[in-house]
């Protein structure tokens, strides 16, 4: 055999020899300590999961209707009206306007002044949010929810004291309710000049002792 050729056979060999041999004892190793660091990772992450649903599943549902069950904070849950009726506060913004109503503080009256339902220009105003006298309710509520059952918390019938009763950019409307065993919720709510309204949520407490409230 040519000198030559059993020279770049034999350099062939070898380096298929350190090849493999760094396949092997190289990466093949590290591969599987990424794999199980990775299965770890999942593992830890389901188990994570697991726990913050089953602390979920624990807290309570805000009372929002009448009946901590059936109501979730934030959402539209019940299409019920209040069983009380109070006065309205008015909502006056460049390009929005309705009211909202003291029992329950629901916000289920908002029109679009600058849009219409048709391109006819006598058309009715885009009306966004929608009492729930209406045809087609659409609202948005909000509430809390105590572990303590001695505890009363604001539903869709509790009356609030408000500040004002506009409610303009220029002028946020402070509302409080108290339930008559040592806690004060206010609410704050303001507009700007477009579509946005804020809603800021605080409570009083003169209790001695601490108490755990879900928003």
């Amino acid at each position: 055999m040519n000198p030559e050729n059993r020279n770049m056979i034999l350099a062939i060999s070898l380096s298929m020899a350190v090849l493999f041999g760094w396949q092997m004892f190289v990466v093949g190793p590290e591969l599987e300590e990424e794999a199980a660091l990775q299965q770890q990772i999942a593992a830890q992450e389901a188990a994570a999961a697991a726990e913050a649903a089953a602390e979920l599943n624990e807290v309570p549902k805000a009372n929002l209707s009448g009946s901590a069950s059936e109501a979730t904070p934030g959402v539209a849950s019940s299409a019920e009206a209040p069983a009380v009726s109070a006065p309205r506060i008015t909502i006056d913004a460049p390009l929005v306007s309705g009211s909202i109503s003291l029992a329950g503080l629901r916000i289920d009256d908002v029109m679009l002044k600058a849009y219409r339902e048709t391109q006819d220009d006598d058309s009715d105003n885009i009306q966004f949010l929608l009492q729930t006298d209406s045809d087609r309710p659409f609202f948005a509520e909000f509430g809390w929810a105590s572990g303590d059952a001695d505890q009363p918390m604001p539903t869709a019938d509790s009356v609030w004291t408000a500040s004002s009763m506009l409610l303009s950019p220029t002028t946020p409307v402070t509302l409080s309710w108290n339930n008559g065993k040592g806690l004060t919720f206010r609410r704050q709510l303001a507009i700007n000049d477009d579509y946005m309204i804020t809603v800021d949520d605080s409570v009083e407490s003169s209790l001695s002792t601490p108490l755990t409230l879900f928003p």
